[in-house]
């Protein structure tokens, strides 16, 4: 995940932004003190920063982060995951689908290569 923060704010050790995934009450309910970490890192000092998050993000997810420039802490609004932005998963029965297509495609071209003689 990429954003921006406020430049020079060192707060918390090492510029480090929290990015918080907003919990599992469905629709999800943000800033209730449940909301789980999903990826720390730092910023740059420009207030520029890209953080790996776990687990991938999903469409319509709700995340926001903090860097702890304040005191109450101030968060920034929650975003919600677009389609774009989200991690092209698959589920387990079309991945296998998908790999035993691949085999049987492989399987084929190499069979008519040499039938052909070709390499």
């Amino acid at each position: 995940m990429t954003g921006h923060s406020l430049p020079g704010c060192q707060v918390l050790p090492n510029n480090q932004i929290i990015i918080y995934d907003c919990g599992p009450e469905v629709p999800p309910i943000c800033y209730d003190g449940n909301d789980p970490v999903i990826g720390t890192g730092t910023k740059e000092a420009n207030g520029n920063f890209s953080i790996p998050v776990s687990p991938p993000l999903h469409f319509g997810q709700r995340i926001y982060f903090t860097d702890g420039c304040f005191d109450p802490l101030l968060v920034s609004p929650f975003a919600v995951v677009d389609p774009r932005a989200a991690a092209p998963l698959l589920p387990g029965h079309m991945l296998a689908g998908l790999v035993a297509l691949l085999l049987i495609t492989g399987g084929a071209s190499l069979a008519t290569r040499k039938r052909t003689g070709t390499r």
